[in-house]
């Protein structure tokens, strides 16, 4: 588990100059926050009545250049560029000076010919802009040329879609990326709030998107080729499936992620060697610049990427070995690997692959132990694609779920994930067998995701 102090980088110019510089300061934060209000269940929303912001209301600076020192405008003339990489950077929150230096990392290389990286970045009370982000030498300084775009809420789903489609009109490509930079908390949820956790939380209005909501934007945009979350905990089955209609490639972590989240310069000098990159290719060059930097560090970390269209048959392998392990009725073998299981910031995310191979390790019954081998093949050699792991977080297999210790929420069965692979079924299952003597057990010692991880953690919000 990462620690929650940190060194960072702390943005002290404002956005609305035109450049901007940042210096050293030590905070405390959160990746898994929670918002300041209940949050509005989520309602469907016509794509039509998101009003699109037209190209030409966010200029294009006459003298912007690409990294070759050719001029944008030209650039652009010739076609359409292989990949337009979409960063939403919120940083309306405790996390708001690594903004600066996310981008400033994406300036080392900056778009060019084959690549627009295009980015929406927001700060408290100052509002946001939006920028092609450009190459530049000055490192600590952001130089790219913006266009202010006032104060928006970013934890709005549906200005998360005017960003996708203003980048998607303003910077053509054959192929798109789209990644949400903020704080993240998987589908989890308070049990005193209405609708899913989810990602990008925006302090100043009290709103996130819901993982239902994520995927309502992607559709909305008219989809991805690679989906990526630079926030914590997102890369669960409950999350990855809520979008895998409308995305090819879906990267995340399991775990927390560092306030510096992901290596732009290294993620996008991968890039810039594959000129017909693939989205899975964009997905490795995430991963293994993730893996590289943190790995250095001696810190531990979890990336991977997983390839949507093997989801279907995923519920299928999943739905056959639940159904084995309720009817073999092994109670002990099922409790014991729960106790023993791959978990995460939030303790009720744990790791698939770990569970799968602890129960199947101990099991007597023979279709248990086949369906779980079967489970298990699916899920390294067809839905994960990747995945990479740092420090101590060798039983992670790259896909998390939600298998809760003290209650199952109820808002669960809203989920697309639950309602196909009837997994909340399994939870129950789980959860039975887990409390049966767990009071006596003194090695246990875990919190519930619900009430004692996240109450500790929002007690170190800023």
């Amino acid at each position: 588990m990462f620690r929650k102090s940190f060194v960072v980088l702390c943005a002290v110019a404002l956005l609305s100059q035109p450049s901007l510089s940042f210096a050293f300061e030590k905070i405390d934060f959160d990746q898994g926050v929670d918002v300041r209000q209940t949050l509005q269940s989520v309602k469907s929303v016509d794509a039509s009545g998101i009003a699109a912001q037209d190209s030409k209301s966010i200029l294009i600076p006459k003298d912007a250049k690409m990294s070759d020192g050719s001029d944008v405008r030209m650039t652009r003339n010739k076609g359409a560029a292989e990949w337009t990489i979409m960063v939403f950077i919120n940083g309306k929150n405790n996390l708001e000076s690594y903004g600066a230096k996310d981008v400033n990392e994406m300036e080392v290389v900056g778009s060019d010919e084959n690549t627009n990286v295009v980015v929406e970045l927001g700060a408290m009370d100052v509002g946001a802009k939006r920028m092609l982000v450009a190459k530049d030498d000055k490192p600590g300084e952001v130089t790219s040329q913006s266009q202010d775009i006032g104060k928006v809420d970013m934890g709005d789903w549906k200005h998360l879609v005017d960003f996708g489609q203003w980048a998607k009109k303003t910077y053509p490509a054959r192929h798109y990326m789209l990644v949400v930079w903020n704080h993240g908390s998987g589908w989890d949820k308070k049990k005193d709030e209405v609708g899913a956790r989810g990602i990008s939380y925006d302090d100043e209005t009290g709103n996130h998107i819901t993982t239902q909501q994520l995927g309502q934007a992607l559709a909305a945009m008219g989809g991805v080729d690679v989906y990526g979350s630079d926030a914590c905990l997102m890369q669960m089955a409950e999350v990855s499936y809520e979008l895998k209609d409308y995305a090819g490639v879906i990267v995340g972590s399991e775990e927390t992620e560092p306030g510096d989240g992901w290596d732009y310069t290294g993620f996008l000098k991968k890039l810039a060697g594959k000129p017909g990159a693939s989205a899975e290719d964009v997905g490795k060059a995430v991963m293994d610049s993730y893996n590289e930097y943190y790995g250095n560090a001696g810190q531990g970390g979890t990336q991977s990427y997983v390839r949507s269209q093997m989801f279907e048959d995923f519920v299928g392998a999943v739905k056959a070995w639940t159904s084995a392990v309720m009817a073999a009725g092994e109670k002990d073998v099922v409790k014991a690997a729960r106790k023993s299981v791959q978990s995460y910031a939030v303790s009720d995310n744990v790791d698939l692959i770990h569970f799968v191979n602890l129960i199947g390790g101990k099991t007597q019954n023979g279709s248990v132990k086949s369906s779980g081998q079967a489970l298990v093949k699916f899920v390294q050699e067809k839905l994960v694609a990747g995945n990479a792991v740092t420090g101590s977080y060798g039983n992670s297999g790259g896909i998390a779920v939600y298998l809760p210790k003290y209650s199952v929420s109820s808002a669960y069965a809203d989920l697309a994930w639950a309602k196909a692979s009837s997994w909340g079924d399994f939870a129950q299952y789980v959860l039975k067998a887990y409390k049966e003597g767990a009071a006596s057990d003194d090695e246990d010692n875990g919190g519930s995701g619900d009430d004692s991880d996240w109450g500790d953690w929002s007690a170190k919000k800023l």
